[in-house]
């Protein structure tokens, strides 16, 4: 099962989350995707306990959890980089909600491959990959949004 990182309830850490961090959301759409882990665990702890696989049940169930995944395809409105090349092809300033805020980044194929990875060994039947999983980058790709929109203006001579 595929969620987000915006499961988390935001307490402003300064850290990535972590796959025990209490999970919330004061928008409808973490709520919604918080809802869907609780509902994912109730699922591995009534019915597909990892404890039990092979003999109760043959089913091996995760949950990987992604965020701020960047790459082609994405043109949704209020997104930061189709914002920015949107803007930058028309010539008109974009607003950017909040400069200072750390992301980490990540291109679409890394969570990806990280998804085929844990699939793979809940085909094998490793139960300890049952569960709830973030998938993210190194600290070295963690940059503040103003940081981004910087970078990625030098990268496209702007």
């Amino acid at each position: 099962m595929i969620t987000t990182d915006k499961v988390y309830k935001n307490e402003e850490f300064v850290r990535p989350f972590k796959e025990t961090d209490k999970l919330g959301g004061h928008d409808p759409y973490s709520a919604s995707k918080a809802g869907a882990e609780i509902v994912i665990d109730s699922y591995i702890k009534s019915f597909f306990n990892p404890e039990a696989y092979g003999r109760q049940h043959k089913t091996l169930i995760a949950s990987a959890r992604a965020g701020n995944v960047i790459g082609g395809g994405d043109w949704n409105k209020d997104r930061l980089v189709p914002d920015l090349i949107t803007a930058i092809f028309e010539n008109k300033k974009v607003v950017i909600r909040s400069p200072e805020a750390v992301r980490p980044w990540q291109y679409v194929l890394e969570p990806l491959y990280g998804y085929l990875l844990l699939a793979e060994r809940l085909y094998k039947g490793k139960k300890e990959f049952s569960g709830a999983w973030n998938l993210g980058p190194n600290n070295k790709n963690f940059l503040t949004v103003k940081e981004f929109i910087t970078l990625a203006l030098k990268t496209l001579g702007r």
